[in-house]
Formats: structure tokens, C-alpha cells, sequence
């Protein structure tokens, strides 16, 4: 399947494998594969996000922040800092 060998891949190819054999019992196997290989995202139409950008809405995330100290939020900022000096916002590969 070209995928990583995790035990969540191993569930979603065994499911693949059952609905192959599924498919070939009642005569509707794609020989062509197409309708087995996983689909894949794309990232052409998408916009690059920084190392900062990350962070930052790591430190936006009112769920991840609430109940934090202000000295916290302090260091997130300085750090949020650091990572745009240090990376001078250059997006973030995937």
C-alpha cells in the first residue's frame, strides 16, 4: 500500500485486503487497482505556514493556554520569538 508499518495502516490495508477479496467473489475487482490505493491529499492549493505561524496557534489554542501561569505565556512568547528569528518565518516543510 506504500504506507508506513504502524498498526493503524495495517488495520486500514487488511480492510483493503478483505474488500479486494469481496470484490473478486462478486465479479467487481478493479484490475486497474485505482479503487484500492489509499487517497492521497494534496498540498499544491495550499499556503505555507511558518514554524511561528505553528506556534502560534499553538499558544492561541485557549484549550492548550487556560489555567497557565502568565510567566508561561511569557516563555511561550520569547520562544515564539526565537523560532521566527531562527527559522526567519520560512514555511515549515511537510
Amino acid at each position: 500500500m506504500g504506507l508506513p508499518n504502524t498498526p493503524v495502516n495495517r488495520t486500514f490495508t487488511q480492510q483493503k485486503a478483505s474488500q479486494i477479496e469481496l470484490d473478486i467473489i462478486s465479479g467487481n475487482f478493479d484490475d486497474t487497482l485505482k479503487k484500492y490505493k489509499p487517497k492521497r491529499t494534496t498540498t499544491k492549493n495550499l499556503e505555507p505556514i511558518t514554524a511561528g505561524d505553528v506556534f502560534e496557534k499553538f499558544m492561541v489554542d485557549q484549550e492548550k493556554t487556560k489555567g497557565l501561569q502568565v510567566g508561561s505565556v511569557c516563555r511561550y512568547t520569547g520562544a515564539l520569538r526565537q523560532l521566527q528569528r531562527f527559522f526567519k518565518d520560512k514555511p515549515v516543510q511537510s
